[in-house]
């Protein structure tokens, strides 16, 4: 008997292991950690908890960023006719650019104590900052691959560091408790 079994490609298991970390990241008992620290005026395991969040979201971005690219370019190409190719590529690449910047310009918003603690105090603002940080990260690694393509992997260390650099910087006096 022939069977039709074909394995998961490795993109699709790392997209569904990202998910997976993602949903250890925003379980109950590791906010319960990071509200505990926020009350106390610590920010670092908060950080730490939306770095995880962020950084998940990177791996899932790295995982669907080849189909996200094709998915711009033929959007690109329907909505640009009157550009040529190279021109929308650059255009695309900007985009890549324009949304790394934005997530790493606003990094630091979550290292500041009281706003931790409001998010804390408001569920459903909670479950939205961790779902747009999670849609960052992701935004984040597809934007890596359309920028350095198969060393994209790179990107994710950019990312990782940058994180843990404002962690450690001194915008985050609080630190740890």
């Amino acid at each position: 008997m022939d069977s039709a079994y074909r394995p998961a490609s490795p993109r699709l298991i790392t997209f569904l292991l990202s998910l997976v970390s993602y949903a250890l990241a925003v379980s109950y008992r590791v906010q319960q950690v990071s509200t505990k620290s926020d009350q106390r005026g610590c920010v670092d395991p908060h950080a730490l908890q939306y770095s995880w969040i962020l950084l998940t979201g990177v791996i899932a971005g790295l995982a669907v960023g080849p189909w996200l690219v094709s998915w711009a370019r033929r959007g690109t190409r329907a909505f640009m006719t009157q550009v040529d190719e190279a021109s929308r590529w650059h255009r695309i690449r900007a985009v890549a650019i324009s949304f790394i910047l934005l997530g790493m310009a606003i990094d630091f918003l979550w290292v500041i104590p009281r706003l931790n603690v409001f998010i804390d105090l408001h569920r459903p603002l909670l479950v939205e900052v961790d779902v747009i940080l999670y849609a960052m990260g992701t935004l984040s690694g597809a934007s890596w691959f359309a920028i350095l393509d198969r060393q994209s992997w790179l990107g994710l260390l950019v990312t990782l560091a940058m994180s843990l650099m404002i962690m450690s910087s001194v915008l985050s006096g609080h630190g740890w408790c």
